[in-house]
């Protein structure tokens, strides 16, 4: 049987889209198989190569932490995956709080790891600014009551998506560049 590889951040819809896609022409292969198959993969090419960063990583988290902006991040998974990717990126140290998935009840698109994240860093919600470039993190920063902010990966927003977010930015450069603008409307 030939295997399909996609993308981790593309499971759940995508997936099942995939795989009615896959039976209509004849390959018969269960979820589990898929997701098992995927996920080893996609393991063997990050111990291999390790993440992607995006451009303008370090220089945000830099800008955050000069100005002593408060920062946290939300991630669905694992905390020990969550720790391994920031520790081979050296970012773990511009985070003061970082909450995963494992460590809340309900993960995205719920709101709880924001609201997790906001009580430990001591920040109202309305006060606090996400950026995600997941469709579930948005909704979950919008759920939660955060300024939402997209800078999408590897799918551009659809129209319900592009209708939770308050602002949307093609990299993380360009946010940089709006960032104490975006910053200051938060704080009001």
């Amino acid at each position: 049987m030939e295997r399909i590889c996609i993308p981790r951040e593309e499971f759940g819809e995508r997936v099942r889209k995939a795989q009615k896609l896959m039976a209509e022409q004849g390959i018969d292969v269960s979820f589990e198989e898929l997701h098992e198959d995927c996920s080893r993969r996609f393991k063997e090419k990050e111990e291999r190569e390790g993440l992607p960063e995006k451009p303008g990583v370090h220089e945000i988290l830099e800008y955050l932490k000069e100005n002593r902006i408060p920062t946290a991040l939300a991630s669905s998974t694992r905390r020990t995956a969550v720790m391994e990717h920031l520790d081979r990126a050296g970012i773990t140290s511009y985070f003061q709080r970082i909450i995963c998935g494992d460590m809340v009840e309900h993960g995205k698109p719920a709101p709880d790891i924001y609201l997790k994240a906001c009580e430990e860093l001591g920040v109202a919600p309305g006060q606090a600014l996400a950026v995600e470039d997941s469709f579930n993190g948005i909704r979950s920063a919008y759920a939660a009551g955060l300024y939402t902010v997209m800078v999408p990966d590897q799918l551009p927003p659809t129209e319900e998506i592009l209708a939770l977010v308050d602002k949307k930015c093609d990299s993380l450069t360009e946010l940089q560049a709006q960032l104490t603008e975006l910053l200051a409307v938060c704080g009001d």
